[in-house]
């Protein structure tokens, strides 16, 4: 009862009211108060009504937003905490206002590292399924690539995991990621950066098969990760069969069952799904075992005297090399966009220096 009295008489000063900044500093205490002893949800309406009155050029803007986020998650307000983070995203690379009081690089580093272990908690427990594909897009922009670079590249963990979990994903922006983990492989490394790193770039799929031994016990003790296991053993099957198949143009469906871990009996249910273009579910039956399943298909025909998939001549249809490019396109749309608001901010920050180093002068 007192908390509400006390959240409308901070919604009739907001409302009602010309509001100083003590005012404003005594209502953010009181957030922070609520936050402490565990009432999540009525301090992230406080900081709703706090946000509706601060000045988006106030330099606490960003201490403010960062605890509305963590109220939204502790409450398991998953919506408004997605809000939240596009805000707290934006207000750290500054492009909400051209007032804005500018943050230190150095502060903007820590800032992006903290964004992505928060991203963590955040995007998975979207009721989408595009909570991975996001984080994946969040990880390959310029500058929080340079940010697991400097401070924390454990997050290529979960950047490998984002492509093992998100078809979508693999599709559209595989190599510029494979590229990235690559790169940055002298700083870190475990089973899931090694399987796609032995997969996709060494084609060793004896290896490829030890690590995906190795990261299922990984999944298993990840806090972050072990909601996913079977997704990941699903999607870790799909990537091993469709490379195999790429490279070979007769598959022997023991030699392939073995890769995958799987009997001869599932290995061949699972390629006649894929030949008809139904997709896999996940256990290795037809699309209709789930929404896990993948929408890849394989022109090929199955012998099953023999035990044998032989493929199809690799051949591209005209709509295929399109959608293809198109693919390719929104990708590098997406990082040339990041790079040119990057390249915005420094400019501003220029001018800025030049117009007070002008003015000192005079």
């Amino acid at each position: 009862m007192r908390r509400q009295k006390a959240t409308d008489r901070i919604k009739k000063e907001v409302y009602e009211n010309n509001i100083s900044s003590e005012s404003i500093e005594e209502c953010v205490m009181y957030a922070k108060a609520l936050y402490d002893v565990g009432h999540y949800s009525d301090g992230l309406d406080v900081i709703k009504n706090i946000l509706k009155l601060m000045p988006t050029s106030t330099a606490s803007l960003l201490r403010v937003l960062w605890g509305g986020l963590a109220c939204s998650m502790m409450a398991g307000k998953w919506d408004d905490a997605r809000q939240l983070a596009a805000s707290v995203k934006e207000t750290i690379e500054n492009k909400q206002t051209p007032q804005f009081e500018y943050i230190p690089q150095i502060d903007q580093l820590r800032n992006r590292a903290c964004f992505l272990h928060w991203a963590l908690y955040i995007y998975p427990n979207f009721d989408t399924n595009d909570g991975m594909e996001l984080f994946v897009s969040l990880c390959m922009e310029k500058y929080y690539l340079q940010c697991i670079e400097n401070l924390c590249p454990w997050m290529l963990r979960y950047l490998a995991a984002g492509l093992i979990l998100s078809p979508v994903k693999r599709q559209m922006c595989l190599r510029e990621s494979l590229n990235a983990i690559t790169s940055l492989s002298y700083r870190y490394s475990d089973p899931l950066t090694k399987f796609l790193e032995n997969l996709f770039r060494d084609f060793d799929f004896d290896m490829a098969q030890e690590q995906l031994l190795s990261f299922r016990e990984v999944i298993q003790k990840d806090f972050f990760l072990q909601k996913f296991k079977d997704k990941f053993t699903h999607e870790s099957r799909v990537l091993i069969c469709e490379m195999y198949c790429r490279i070979h143009c007769k598959i022997d469906l023991s030699k392939l069952a073995e890769k995958m871990q799987l009997t001869v009996e599932e290995v061949e249910l699972w390629m006649v799904n894929l030949v008809r273009g139904g997709g896999v579910g996940e256990g290795g039956g037809g699309s209709d075992n789930g929404s896990g399943g993948s929408s890849s298909s394989l022109d090929a025909k199955i012998d099953s005297a023999n035990g044998l998939v032989i493929m199809a001549p690799p051949s591209k249809s005209n709509y295929s090399r399109i959608v293809e490019k198109t693919r390719e396109v929104s990708s590098r749309s997406e990082v040339l966009a990041s790079n040119v608001r990057g390249a915005l901010v420094e400019q501003e920050k220029f001018i800025k220096y030049r117009r007070a180093m002008e003015t000192s002068k005079k």
